[in-house]
């Protein structure tokens, strides 16, 4: 699952989508994704992690050497950092390169009207 900080403390709708390979050309609908959770929660605020547990304890299966995206929306406010360059990695081990990203403001998808931020890193906790 994904824990995150977040801006308010409130119960909101959030999402999360994932794809194997690159984000870029899949950012304007849901087309390409597969929804991993998707449930109202309640969002804990700057000093509490929100847990964000896969249903069911279902597995995001990364294949070693692939690249993996993940989309996370809800209509309140997750905390992102600015970091680096959208594509730049940002931290590592043995087992994972987490690379900076896109934040989409306004509207669900990156469509006209929506207001793309870059780069964003998640200010929170992949499980793996």
């Amino acid at each position: 699952g994904i824990s995150s900080f977040t801006q308010t403390t409130d119960n909101a709708l959030t999402q999360i989508y994932t794809r194997p390979g690159g984000y870029i050309l899949y950012a304007d609908s849901e087309n390409g994704w597969d929804l991993v959770f998707d449930d109202t929660i309640q969002h804990n605020g700057n000093s509490v992690l929100t847990e964000m547990p896969f249903a069911n304890n279902q597995r995001v299966v990364i294949p070693s050497g692939a690249v993996q995206s993940f989309y996370i929306y809800t209509p309140s406010r997750l905390r992102y950092r600015e970091e680096g360059t959208e594509g730049q990695e940002i931290q590592s081990n043995e087992s994972l390169i987490f690379n900076a990203g896109r934040a989409i403001a306004v509207t669900k998808w990156d469509v006209p009207g929506s207001n793309v931020v870059s780069p964003r890193v998640l200010s929170g906790i992949l499980t793996y």
